[in-house]
């Protein structure tokens, strides 16, 4: 039987873990036929934006800190890689997150449905509304269903909950998690469960008992997770146990790809031009790679999908690590970190207080912390040197808890078009890029761009598209 060549570009945590998928689902199918798998990196490392570096006595998180506990295929992924006994949960004494109101740190509400509050009374026990917003949030129980079928998450929570939830709770949520404007990013894509929630429940506060009862009953008490976990040895230590678990899988780096071009319009293979000169043939190929590059690539065969592609917009991310002996801290912080509203008319999006939710990625007696900035607002941060985001970190750093004492570390890192975003209509274009896709035999995309964003949604993606090649291949042997 003839090997079968499956090339995936991209070597972030969603090519590898494609790479991973194929090879387990091919072995479970009898008489499958060989397959040989490159990975194909255009940069000089493996994992993406997932890094972890040590810079003396600190561990620094280049991208993600942490995972989300609720995806089932990630869980059983760390399971099968023999790390899921090296996740831990943040610090019991960092369990809570604050915003900035007035120059003041004000606790996020209990009991958050996704962004929002689920209760009435999570919100009246919450100092993060004045009376009047606590009044407005309550008149959401009257509400009828929504007509829209899809609305930005700005126009779904000001019509809901109003104005002050949406500026002091859900807009800098969002932000911090999507590195988005809430006024162009869709509801029905960048947080599904609020909008089902309306559809079924009517009421979003409403539907907390129910949806909280209906989550407890899918999951036994004694197997119940922290929502968020890290790896002990840091999140690096993720794409590195997938390497480990690829065995034979070809792995370059330095090996950006131009173009794949079909070869033929009956035999299936594609032709993958390379930066390099380099060229390659595939019977399979899987570009797990950000929406612009892939329309980059598939645009000499199909002006059409790359169009669509391309219309996918990306958010640039700024992240800077500052760490401080804790003496030359004035008003020590609690919990595990800062989101900063945009009506606080500051650059800085939030703060993670690194060392307070894992005490084992800083030495005693200091402080790391993890300063956030994106593009939503103000575009030019990625484009200032190092130094002056660092300075610009540690001034709202000084302004937060007054510091009077220089920073004993500092790393920036910079992403830029690093974040993917939901606009509105996102949905239709995904349908449409994958309906389009099935015109074109044996290619194959995954991603961050697709339903998702975060480590565990791009792991469930990459399921989803190696379970479609295993299909492909052993139909087309």
């Amino acid at each position: 039987m003839v090997s079968k060549e499956v090339v995936i570009i991209g070597g972030g945590i969603s090519g590898l873990s494609s790479a991973y998928f194929i090879k387990k689902y091919l072995a479970a199918h009898c008489g499958h036929p060989t397959v040989n798998i490159t990975i194909l990196e255009q940069g000089h490392r493996i994992g993406g934006k997932i890094s972890t570096e040590i810079a003396g006595d600190f561990m620094v998180e280049k991208g993600p800190d942490s995972v989300a506990t609720s995806n089932e295929i990630f869980m059983e992924l760390c399971k099968d890689l023999g790390i899921d006994k090296h996740l831990v949960a943040p610090e019991l004494s960092a369990s809570k997150a604050s915003v900035l109101i007035g120059k003041q740190m004000r606790n996020l509400p209990d009991g958050l449905a996704m962004m929002l509050p689920n209760s009435i009374m999570s919100m009246v026990l919450s100092d993060l509304l004045t009376p009047v917003g606590k009044s407005r949030a309550a008149l959401e129980v009257l509400l009828p269903r929504g007509s829209i079928a899809d609305e930005s998450v700005a126009s779904f929570v000001k019509r809901r909950f109003g104005k002050e939830v949406y500026e002091r709770l859900a807009e800098p949520l969002l932000s911090g998690i999507h590195a988005g404007n809430p006024e162009h990013t869709s509801i029905r894509c960048a947080f599904p469960y609020l909008a089902e929630f309306e559809d079924n429940f009517r009421s979003i506060l409403l539907s907390g008992k129910k949806h909280s009862n209906r989550t407890a009953g899918t999951v036994s008490n004694s197997h119940r997770r922290p929502p968020l976990m890290s790896l002990d040895g840091g999140m690096g230590d993720l794409p590195n146990a997938l390497v480990k678990a690829l065995g034979s899988v070809n792995i370059l780096t330095h090996r950006g790809v131009n173009s794949v071009v079909p070869m033929g319009a009956h035999n299936g293979k594609h032709l993958i031009n390379m930066f390099n000169g380099e060229t390659m043939s595939a019977d399979v190929v899987i570009m797990a790679t950000p929406a612009y590059s892939s329309a980059k690539m598939i645009s000499g065969s199909d002006e059409r999908l790359a169009k669509i592609l391309n219309s996918i917009q990306y958010r640039t991310v700024v992240t800077v690590s500052l760490a401080y002996k804790n003496s030359d801290i004035i008003s020590y912080p609690k919990g595990s970190g800062v989101l900063v509203p945009k009506i606080e008319g500051m650059r800085l999006g939030a703060i993670t207080w690194s060392s307070l939710k894992w005490s084992s990625r800083a030495p005693s007696r200091t402080l790391l912390a993890r300063c956030y900035f994106n593009d939503a607002y103000y575009n030019d941060t990625v484009t200032m040197d190092d130094q002056a985001i660092i300075e610009m970190a540690n001034d709202s750093l000084c302004t937060l808890i007054g510091i009077i004492g220089k920073p004993i570390m500092s790393r920036v890192h910079k992403w830029p078009m690093g974040m993917p975003q939901y606009t509105i209509g996102h949905s239709q274009r995904v349908d449409y890029i994958m309906s389009k896709l099935k015109g074109h035999k044996g290619i194959f995309v995954t991603g961050a761009w697709i339903n998702g964003v975060g480590v565990p949604n791009c792991v469930s993606n990459a399921s989803k598209a190696a379970a479609d090649v295993v299909d492909y291949i052993c139909k087309s042997a």
